[in-house]
């Protein structure tokens, strides 16, 4: 059976590593537009990324969300396969970082960083680059992980390797992270347990 990626808190495979996240200032944190129905998804992305296309240029906000949903079924499937715990529909996209971030950008997005040893990465899938990039890209890119989907133990032997890349945002295949479940499942803490205490008898009069 495939390793999911599910560890307690002190084995996490990407212990020291957060699951960084950007989003719109004014939508919750962990929603996608692909969750949405086909009008209010056009209409969102119209109005926060006006420009947007496919990736050859061709069509506008309709052909980039038709795109966007063949490579979520890619991605759902191959996921699946790998035995990553689907908990809906269409991913949720962070990017694996070595540093916390968590801000306001120029434009307004908003950054959020979660330690990955804080998460059950048993819902989490990954790519080494853009996964619509790396669906869509031309077949002349021969990078050996390009249509591969992987689980938390694989990625802890790439970064263990190569690292991973020190800002994200600045381009480059940095390590998408997709989340199958509605927000981050929290690992559970260890219970307390009080250690025994011992009470002397009293001693009788």
């Amino acid at each position: 059976m495939t390793d999911k990626g599910s560890s307690s808190p002190d084995d996490s495979p990407l212990a020291g590593y957060y699951l960084t996240r950007v989003y719109h200032g004014n939508a919750e944190p962990f929603a996608v537009v692909t969750d949405q129905q086909a009008a209010t998804a056009v209409e969102f992305c119209s109005k926060f990324a006006p420009c947007r296309s496919v990736g050859d240029g061709s069509g506008g906000q309709e052909a980039y969300l038709d795109k966007r949903r063949e490579v979520e079924d890619w991605l759902r499937q191959t996921a699946r396969q790998e035995g990553i715990d689907i908990r809906k529909q269409n991913p949720v996209y962070f990017t694996l970082t070595k540093e916390p971030q968590d801000s306001t950008l120029n434009d307004g997005r908003k950054v959020l960083s979660i330690p990955a040893e804080q998460i059950d990465l048993s819902v989490f899938s990954f790519t080494v680059g853009d996964s619509m990039g790396n669906f869509l890209g031309p077949e002349r890119d021969d990078h050996p992980l390009r249509l591969a989907v992987l689980t938390a133990r694989q990625v802890e032997k790439i970064v263990e390797k190569e690292g991973v890349s020190s800002d994200y945002l600045k381009g480059g295949r940095y390590i998408e992270v997709q989340m199958w479940a509605p927000s981050p499942p929290m690992q559970q803490q260890p219970a307390f347990s009080a250690p025994a205490v011992s009470v002397a008898p009293k001693p009788r009069r």
